[in-house]
């Protein structure tokens, strides 16, 4: 907002901590949300055998179907034999998001050292609803079922995070603002009033690029599902 209007905003720091300017990360990552955001994930992790078993029986289901049509047609196929879910293990479940930065600490609720020095992709993405292909395949793998299961049952996973998010995180972010601008006395007139003055860094706005000098909401096609992120964060729709 500094970025946009420094008439109206002196400085860009965020207005739930008042400790640290308020980018596209911070916002997910505010010590202010930390425990919501604790909250959120063991929400989340405990449906996930919900999702799992209905994700399971949907894809027999649509395997017996394909396998009747089969045999109306006068093909000879072997009978499709009917996956199980099993309940991973809190340590499989550990294993599923360590490409996860910041994961194991969400995960156990005290700090925890990620896995890899660098992951490309933190907790707060998941948050705003971005699918990495690395946590597909990770989980994939933990599950120990098809694909198309553990991809239905990461999107689910991901899609609460995002709506728990919006909800509990952002909505709450933008009430905290909304009451300073009203303490400073901005109003909505001055908000879209157009400003013709100089601005700051683009780079540091909320919105803005923070990943290695990527938009966070646009990322490249090979590192993410095919789910179109809802909630205002980002609209495109991923292809794999």
């Amino acid at each position: 907002m500094q970025a946009r209007k420094p008439n109206l905003y002196p400085t860009c720091v965020c207005r739930r901590c008042e400790l640290e300017k308020e980018d596209n990360d911070h916002v997910w990552k505010c010590p202010s949300a930390a425990e919501t955001t604790t909250e959120i994930w063991k929400e989340a992790m405990g449906k996930i055998n919900e999702w799992g078993v209905q994700a399971t029986n949907s894809y027999n289901a649509s395997r017996k179907r394909e396998y009747k049509r089969a045999v109306d047609r006068g093909r000879q196929v072997p009978r499709p034999v009917p996956i199980h879910w099993w309940p991973p293990s809190d340590a499989d479940h550990v294993r599923g998001f360590s490409s996860i930065g910041g994961a194991r600490a969400v995960h156990s609720g005290s700090p925890a050292p990620d896995r890899d020095e660098k992951p490309m992709w933190n907790v707060s993405d998941l948050l705003r609803g971005i699918t990495p292909l690395s946590m597909l395949t990770e989980w994939s793998a933990v599950f120990r079922t098809p694909m198309s299961i553990a991809k239905t049952v990461l999107h689910k996973f991901v899609g609460y995070l995002e709506a728990q998010a919006s909800e509990l995180i952002w909505k709450p972010r933008c009430s905290a603002t909304i009451a300073w601008e009203q303490s400073q006395g901005i109003s909505a007139k001055d908000k879209t009033s157009k400003y013709t003055g100089p601005r700051g860094d683009w780079s540091q706005g909320y919105g803005y690029i923070t990943h290695d000098g990527f938009s966070a909401t646009i990322v490249a096609q090979s590192q993410v599902l095919d789910r179109t992120a809802t909630g205002g964060w980002c609209t495109e729709e991923f292809g794999m």
